[in-house]
């Protein structure tokens, strides 16, 4: 329910005297100058902007924003002049450059005649001051300075003298205002009006217009727009008659509007996505960590300032913090149980009105879970630290590059709402993202590392299941299809160092669609390219592409469509960066093979201990990931040798091989000593902390031979109490629950 919640929202302002939130019957308005009064009606005008020191360190003026009485005039209204406030055209019968002095000399009498005729009324000597510099003011004498008439641009107000208060703040002034709120003469009487409202089911004073009306919403009339109206008859029924078709009380109306202008005016509290505007609140006291790991996600101006003072640094740093769980699959715990109200609102400019794009109504704890549900799809590749994607950065990875850069202009408006609306209520993502990436690495002659992410999250959102990590037994023709693309495209490139053509910008929207007319011809083309490698380097490529070649059965697909084409690109961009971190070349020529020993799941490696210990795991049905990226406490990219991945990161295995290593036996210990610290460092320790165990298998006294090597006395019994999967041998399975 909106409406409830907002007006839940708007009391719990009311009761925060700190909130400056407006009650009723007033409204907050953005005042840029101030006309200061003597007792003898004597005045001066002055600039009231407040200088703010934006981000580049420019500094610009902005209107305060101030409680008035009354609310704001839709244009075109007639002349209808405010109490104590209005725009220049009232205040002071000016206008720069005006087309219709007589209207707006008309309109200043009218702001004059209104307040003198209440100087017998309001007994209080900074009113009366007011009344006086009306009558004496000449419009026509008045000649502002540059600053001043730069101000005069928004809404004035009046003080007396030398106070900080305005007049209409004044005790006096302000029990009269209310006075008049309680006896209004235009007020309905008895039953006029009266029904049941449908935001609290009891009988009330329906609302005939919902105001104030909304304003900052992207798009929208300036003057502000409505949520609720029925300005037609087409829109009405029953011969009722505006508010009354959907019954709201006055107080209610004003509550809920208030409070979702407030939200509106708040940038920690507001996104743009797309040609949608989304503001979010809590119920009750919330975290305060929660909105900003939720602006963080949605790229709100507060999530990506640079903090100057050791608060905001301190907030950024449990943001950054907050950010890399979510970004590694684990909610913060302060958040993840949290039971407070969350709710998110999308709203849509539609001339007058405005259009509830989407709305949802859960709990904090529910809300950080979606985002780390979000996040959790978007890491892709062991190989790369895992970090948070933002909203912005995936419709971005849409647009076509102008000058190296992505062009946000040309992001479709819907797509970025689409999105928002499938990670705030966990549905699939729109379609539309996926044909925009797939249609953008077709043009582009290649895939980022984001555009790979979004094409796995979408994925996952229709139910394929794709790992992060390479996985080369991946039931699927596309899949393997993009290995084995990725395989040939690489080996083109290390062959011709310094060629600014490679298969991928050539061939990549061919291959991707029909790999069944351009594979073997583009695997005969490679062949000739790989005789100019060494023999060592040769020989690995063709172990590669027969191993993957072995896995595809002809014929190849003729035609890939938009979900096989997702798969392919991810098999192609997992294969390019598992071969990145295998084979290094220079510009020269020269080769250097990383890993020189292939496992029985088809996987090279460094040494052969690790060949034999990955063999062992494999054997005993063991699922791990060799050689991820991992930043450690030190902050330097320290590559543990194996992971065997847990239901949380506290039940992760890091498993180190020590052993096998010829030459510089002292520098190797010390490299390997270093690692350890960092280790325990990084909550990762023998007996567990808080991000996984770990396990080293120490060769380093004693090499087994072939003769003495046994699975279970090697690899497994040491493994066995912090393993967090099924162990199966060959005569029983052995479950370790960790």
């Amino acid at each position: 329910m909106i409406l409830p919640a907002l007006i839940s929202h708007y009391d719990r302002l009311a009761a925060d005297e700190e909130s400056g939130v407006a009650p009723q019957g007033y409204s907050r308005q953005k005042v840029s100058f101030i006309v200061t009064v003597r007792g003898d009606g004597a005045g001066t005008v002055s600039d009231a902007r407040q200088s703010i020191t934006a981000a580049n360190d420019k500094v610009r003026l902005v209107a305060r924003s101030v409680v008035v009485p009354g609310q704001s005039k839709p244009p075109g209204s007639g002349i209808n002049p405010c109490m104590l406030w209005d725009n220049a055209a009232y205040l002071l019968g000016y206008k720069p450059d005006d087309p219709k002095p007589e209207r707006t000399r008309a309109c200043f009498e009218a702001f004059r005649d209104r307040h003198a005729a209440l100087a017998d009324e309001i007994d209080d000597d900074g009113f009366r001051a007011v009344v006086a510099f009306l009558k004496s003011w000449d419009p026509e004498a008045f000649a502002p300075s540059e600053t001043v008439a730069e101000s005069l641009a928004s809404f004035g107000a009046f003080r007396f003298e030398a106070e900080e208060r305005f007049v209409h703040e004044r005790e006096t002034v302000d029990a009269w205002y209310r006075a008049t709120l309680e006896n209004d003469p235009d007020a309905r009487t008895d039953d006029d009006g009266m029904a049941f409202s449908l935001t609290t089911g009891r009988p009330a004073r329906i609302a005939r217009l919902h105001e104030p009306k909304i304003k900052g919403v992207w798009g929208a009339q300036s003057s502000g727009a409505t949520l609720v109206s029925f300005n037609c008859q087409a829109f009405e029924s029953y011969g009722k008659s505006q508010g009354e078709n959907a019954p709201v009380a006055e107080a209610d109306a004003f509550k809920y509007c208030t409070a979702l202008n407030n939200l509106l005016a708040n940038p920690d509290r507001r996104a743009q996505i797309g040609d949608a505007t989304v503001v979010w609140w809590a119920d009750g006291i919330s975290p305060e960590e929660a909105f900003e790991v939720f602006g963080a996600v949605f790229g709100t101006a507060s999530s990506s300032t640079t903090p100057d003072d050791k608060e905001d640094s301190s907030k950024a740093g449990k943001l950054k913090a907050a950010m890399s769980d979510l970004a590694r699959g684990v909610a913060p715990a302060e958040l993840a149980g949290n039971e407070t109200g969350f709710h998110v609102l999308g709203l849509s400019p539609n001339a007058a009105r405005l259009s509830v794009r989407f709305w949802w109504d859960g709990t904090v704890g529910q809300m950080i879970n979606r985002v780390k549900q979000y996040h959790a799809e978007m890491q892709l590749g062991e190989w790369e630290e895992h970090r948070p994607i933002s909203l912005r950065m995936v419709v971005r990875e849409t647009a076509m590059r102008r000058g190296g850069e992505r062009d946000d202009k040309a992001v479709p408006p819907r797509l970025s709402g689409d999105l928002y609306r499938s990670i705030v209520l966990g549905t699939p993502y729109p379609e539309s993202l996926l044909d925009a990436i797939l249609r953008r690495i077709r043009l582009d002659g290649d895939i980022t590392a984001t555009q790979a992410r979004v094409l796995k999250a979408c994925l996952i959102r229709r139910g394929v299941n794709m790992q992060q990590h390479l996985d080369p037994d991946y039931p699927s023709t596309a899949y393997q299809c993009g290995r084995l693309f990725g395989t040939l495209d690489f080996a083109h490139r290390v062959a011709n160092p310094g060629s600014n053509s490679t298969l991928a910008g050539r061939y990549l929207r061919s291959a991707m669609a029909t790999p069944g007319v351009l594979m073997g011809h583009l695997e005969a083309r490679t062949q000739v390219h790989l005789r100019k490698l060494p023999d060592d380097a040769e020989r690995f490529f063709n172990d590669e592409i027969c191993e993957i070649s072995a896995r595809l059965s002809p014929p190849l697909p003729s035609h890939l469509l938009g979900v096989d084409q997702s798969i392919f690109m991810l098999g192609y961009y997992k294969q390019l960066k598992w071969l990145e971190n295998n084979v290094a070349s220079t510009r020269s020529g020269s080769i250097s093979l990383l890993r020189r020993y292939r496992t029985i799941r088809g996987e090279w490696v460094r040494s052969r201990i690790e060949c034999r210990v990955l063999d062992a795991l494999h054997r005993h049905r063991v699922t791990y990931i060799y050689e991820p990226l991992r930043l450690l406490g030190d902050g330097v990219p320290r590559v543990p040798d194996l992971v065997v991945r847990g239901a949380t990161p506290s039940n992760d295995l890091y498993i180190e091989v020590a052993g096998g290593w010829k030459d510089n036996m002292n520098a190797y210990n010390a490299r390997h000593d270093a690692k350890l610290k960092e280790y325990t460092s990084s909550g990762i320790s023998n007996e567990g902390g808080e991000n996984g165990r770990l396990r080293v298998l120490d060769f380093r006294s004693h090499y087994p031979t072939n003769d003495e090597w046994d699975d279970m006395t090697y690899v497994i019994n040491p493994l066995r109490d912090a393993l967090p999967v099924t162990i199966h041998t060959d005569n029983s399975t052995e479950t370790e629950e960790n």
